[in-house]
């Protein structure tokens, strides 16, 4: 260099160096100006030998020029030691002169905290192209990360929040070509094993017919067309089969996407399954009609067996004063016993829509399916054969027959419809004991001897599921229109009113069996003790009688009259308690109907009970027993009948209460 510069005049040389000076001084500017870390490594042998740091190196790092030069090893030391292989490769490639792209790592600062820096660095060689230097611009990217950090975990949330929607989503470009979906829709469609973004739904019903995706693409493509054509939302109702040809309803709501500039670019769709939603309103829509029905035949009953009782009544008087070989009382015979079945009928009416009063007694159950067995046969028609097996033994239980018999007819007809191409329907009843080792294998069932009424169908059978849900009201595997999903319902609860057992056991393609446990009483002596009537007694009593019905309140009145009675006769309730008022100190009993007007029986009997509290009563009712429960008669301390009711039965019950001492009465089951 020295030999190049002496011929060179003084003067350009004196130039020259402040021209050089002017630039290391200009370089030396900006390099402290600038806002990031600038360093520079000296570099003889292939070895680092001298560090240079700007002044930023401080807002960076923590650490000074100085601090930096007096030791040599700070430098890997600050770097976070999770990246610090990373940084020292780095540095090993550039110091061999091979070409580095920019390492982003992180830094412990002075202060502690952990900072990310952009290392760049770039190498200087000499004119013999022997490597001298490398030059490094560090950049504090710290808050880059922190935002970038966010906004990827920003996106994990939406994306877990997404797929953890029951809710099916995706995207669509303009073409109809699936760009995104949900965790909800790949299980719809069964997308987990398919190659389906940029696909439509034609192409993917290519791939898996089975899928319905053809079908679903015809369902939703006018819809999706007509979102994108006006670019608004728009919603609608959808229906989509899936593979199993269950159908689906869906709740669909489509929005069209937008770029900054305004074009569109796709469409969101999100489709809701309220598939349950519209079973529970065909549910609520049937649940609905039950309750008109119920309340219509509730209506119906009542005056059915006011007209019931006045048959009965004078049928039963005009019986007593026939003599017996009068041709005349064979026919009356039949018309109160029609009038019987009329009653019966009017009571398993009303089982189907509501819960009724029962009457247990002891019965034979054998009896019980005997009585029914003509009616089970025209039931489940020809081509089903039907088995009974009854045991040789009586089994006498507490029992109100006619709801039995309502069980039987059920489970009847649910056979009926379980087989359609014939077979065997089999009725088995025997005598079983549940001892304590049974109990505790299931606890719902207490020890001790119970009648078994075992029903069986050779039918189609039930799988686990269908099990789980037989007994709950309105479930139902048939189709719309061929079943209210009441019958098993009912069959449960008259079994639970009787404190029995039901259980059900089926398989698909192996039939069904119901085994129903009903508990056994001690002797046949009780059902023949129970059976003997005591003899008709009249009195001379004075007898407040309230109702409403003329037919019923005369009949009444004459049946107690002929057996020594003195009526006081009343229309309504506001008639009853003036008439009571007028003669409280003769009435000794009170027979009121449940439900008159101006004043109904409960209230007429409190305002009475307030004025001679050991006055004796009897509550009749043609209501069914939701209406009577609901006017709280069940739940004070007073006998109630039902109607129809015979004139016998009448005098009996209230020849009873008239001797009886004050005890609680005993009054009908519900």
């Amino acid at each position: 260099m020295k030999g190049e510069t002496e011929n060179i005049p003084q003067s350009n040389l004196q130039i020259l160096y402040k021209k050089l000076q002017r630039n290391e001084e200009r370089y030396r500017c900006i390099v402290e100006a600038v806002t990031d870390y600038i360093y520079t490594v000296k570099i003889e042998d292939g070895c680092p030998v001298e560090t240079k740091h700007n002044p930023t190196c401080v807002a960076v790092t923590g650490y000074t020029s100085d601090e930096f030069n007096a030791n040599p090893f700070l430098w890997i030391h600050i770097v976070h030691e999770e990246d610090r292989d990373a940084v020292i490769k780095q540095a090993e490639r550039v110091t061999k002169g091979e070409p580095a792209k920019p390492l982003e790592h992180r830094i412990i600062h002075k202060n502690g905290l952990i900072r990310w820096v952009k290392n760049t660095s770039v190498v200087c060689y000499d004119e013999q192209g022997r490597l001298v230097s490398y030059d490094g611009v560090i950049s504090d990217i710290t808050e880059r990360r922190q935002a970038e950090n966010k906004l990827i975990e920003s996106e994990e949330h939406l994306i877990t929040l997404i797929n953890a929607l029951p809710d099916v989503i995706f995207l669509k470009d303009g073409k109809g070509r699936w760009l995104a979906t949900n965790a909800a829709a790949q299980k719809l469609f069964q997308l987990d094993n398919i190659d389906w973004q940029g696909k439509t739904e034609l192409e993917l019903a290519e791939i898996q017919p089975h899928l319905h995706l053809q079908q679903a693409h015809i369902t939703c493509k006018d819809s999706d067309d007509a979102a994108w054509a006006h670019g608004k939302r728009f919603d609608r109702i959808e229906i989509i089969e899936d593979d199993k040809e269950l159908i689906h309803f869906f709740e669909v709501t489509k929005i069209p996407l937008f770029t900054p500039s305004g074009k569109r670019k796709g469409i969101v769709i999100i489709g809701r399954d309220i598939t349950e939603r519209k079973n529970l309103e065909k549910q609520l829509l049937q649940a609905q009609k039950m309750e008109a029905i119920g309340q219509l035949t509730g209506g119906i009953a009542h005056d059915f067996n006011n007209i019931l009782t006045a048959i009965m009544g004078y049928g039963s008087l005009m019986r007593s004063q026939i003599k017996e070989d009068n041709l005349m009382k064979t026919y009356l015979e039949q018309i109160l016993s029609s009038a019987e079945k009329a009653a019966n009928l009017t009571q398993s009416l009303l089982a189907f829509s509501r819960k009724q009063i029962i009457n247990p007694a002891p019965i034979n159950l054998n009896d019980i399916v005997r009585k029914v067995e003509k009616l089970l046969k025209r039931l489940i028609g020809e081509d089903i054969e039907l088995k009974v097996i009854l045991s040789d033994m009586d089994l006498n239980i507490m029992a109100d027959s006619v709801q039995i018999e309502q069980v039987l007819m059920n489970l009847a007809t649910n056979a009926r419809d379980a087989m359609p191409n014939g077979g065997v329907f089999t009725i088995e009843t025997k005598p079983v004991s549940i001892d304590e080792e049974y109990t505790k294998r299931h606890a719902y069932m207490p020890p001790g001897v119970y009648a078994l009424l075992s029903v069986t169908d050779a039918g189609i059978g039930m799988d686990e599921k269908t099990k789980e849900r037989l007994f709950e009201p309105f479930f139902t595997t048939k189709e719309v229109g061929k079943g209210t999903g009441l019958g098993l319902s009912i069959v449960y609860g008259i079994i639970k009113q009787h404190n029995a057992f039901i259980n059900a056991y089926s398989e698909i393609d192996k039939g069904t069996i119901f085994k129903i446990y009903l508990p056994m009483i001690k002797s046949e002596i009780e059902i023949k003790q129970a059976k003997v009537l005591p003899p008709l007694k009249g009195g001379t009593e004075t007898i407040l009688l309230a109702e409403d019905d003329i037919n019923v309140r005369t009949l009444i009145k004459s049946v107690l009259q002929d057996y020594g009675y003195k009526v006081i006769e009343s229309v309504d309730g506001e008639d009853a308690l003036e008439r009571f008022l007028e003669n409280k100190e003769n009435i000794h009993f009170v027979l009121l109907d449940v439900v008159m007007p101006k004043k109904d029986g409960k209230k007429v009997y409190e305002a009475i009970k307030a004025i001679k509290p050991n006055i004796k009563a009897l509550f009749i009712s043609g209501y069914a027993a939701d209406i009577i429960h609901k006017k709280g008669i069940l739940e004070v301390d007073i006998d109630f009948v039902q109607k129809p009711i015979s004139p016998n039965d009448l005098l009996r019950k209230v020849r009873e209460i008239l001797d009886r001492s004050s005890h609680k009465p005993s009054v009908p089951q519900y």
